[in-house]
């Protein structure tokens, strides 16, 4: 690659866009010192004269990539000749490696440069540092070594100058963000307020409150029958009306298949005790009997007691007090499991 090639290409970058830097545009002016090889010589119409070490000029423009990186075109001059008409110039193209906050900063580039008569191609590096004056303006120092391409010669320079900031910050160029993948719609279709990624029980009546997982939502409820059936005095007989009663009592069964039920038989004060406790067990049985033969209430699920005269309702010793003690009574409960609606 050509030192014009490069330069070329240095020009380039500083047209292109970069990470946003506030000022990020220089300029900058130096006293440089060049301190040549000592081989070096000034080849003219006098013959060769050795190059003297002396104090010219340099001016860059520079471009800060980013917070770590810069560019610059540099333009040198000096005069070398040793009381002999003589001068050297050279332009080239340095990376600046910025090192930390404190504006310390490696230096690395490429130059083309006319010292001695025939061109001369060097590799610089260096190492410099701003120090600020203002919030744009910096004195610049530079240490910087040259080594020439095409020849065994080892220079050295020095710059010393003022460093100005200016530009605008320059917008970062955003990276076009990937294309995301289209929003996935999540379903309701049983609109129950659960998605169906996540409905346990799809196509739940819409007057159903559900739970989290998108199912009927149940409460136990508890249900109570109760038997009570009166019979003339020394009497088993279960009177036709009653049927109705036994009917409901066994319904309820059904309805509940795992209650039972004990038929409870009692009796009033009136006759002995022996006697009045037998009459109360056929008159449980009785019933009973009614349940299981005429309801087909399954005879496993019922049973029968009788109490005689020990479970009185009425203490009394009058007629009416007799016909309300003379009695089966059986009790049944239930729970069963009932929706909660919305």
């Amino acid at each position: 690659m050509t030192i014009r090639t490069t330069v070329s290409t240095a020009l380039l970058l500083l047209s292109c866009g970069a990470v946003a830097q506030d000022n990020p545009w220089n300029i900058s002016g130096f006293a440089s010192f060049f301190d040549a090889d000592a081989d070096r010589r000034i080849i003219n119409n006098n013959g060769a004269t050795a190059v003297e070490d002396d104090i010219g000029f340099a001016g860059a423009l520079g471009y800060r990539f980013t917070p770590k990186w810069e560019a610059r075109l540099i333009v040198s001059r000096w005069d070398v000749g040793n009381n002999v008409e003589g001068s050297a110039k050279g332009f080239g193209v340095d990376a600046l490696y910025h090192l930390n906050d404190k504006h310390l900063y490696g230096i690395f580039g490429v130059k083309h440069a006319d010292i001695t008569g025939p061109d001369d191609n060097l590799l610089n590096a260096g190492l410099g540092k701003r120090f600020e004056l203002s919030d744009k303006l910096y004195l610049s120092a530079e240490i910087l070594v040259y080594q020439s391409l095409e020849r065994s010669y080892h220079d050295f320079g020095i710059n010393l100058g003022l460093t100005y900031m200016f530009g605008n910050k320059v917008p970062a160029y955003a990276a076009t963000p990937a294309p995301q993948p289209a929003a996935s719609v999540r379903l309701d279709s049983d609109k129950d307020g659960v998605y169906d990624d996540q409905d346990s029980c799809p196509n739940t009546p819409m007057v159903d409150a559900v739970d989290s997982s998108g199912c009927t939502r149940y409460t136990m409820e508890d249900e109570n029958v109760r038997l009570s059936i009166n019979f003339a005095n020394n009497k088993d007989h279960v009177d036709q009306h009653y049927y109705g009663e036994i009917e409901r009592v066994a319904n309820f069964m059904k309805k509940y298949a795992d209650t039972t039920v004990v038929i409870e038989g009692h009796t009033s004060v009136k006759g002995g005790a022996t006697y009045n406790q037998n009459l109360s067990e056929r008159r449980a049985k009785m019933v009973a009997k009614i349940l299981v033969s005429h309801f087909n209430v399954d005879s496993n699920r019922v049973s029968h007691m009788g109490y005689g005269e020990s479970k009185l309702l009425n203490s009394g010793d009058t007629k009416a007090a007799h016909q309300e003690n003379r009695r089966i009574e059986a009790r049944l409960s239930g729970s069963k499991r009932v929706k909660v609606l919305r």
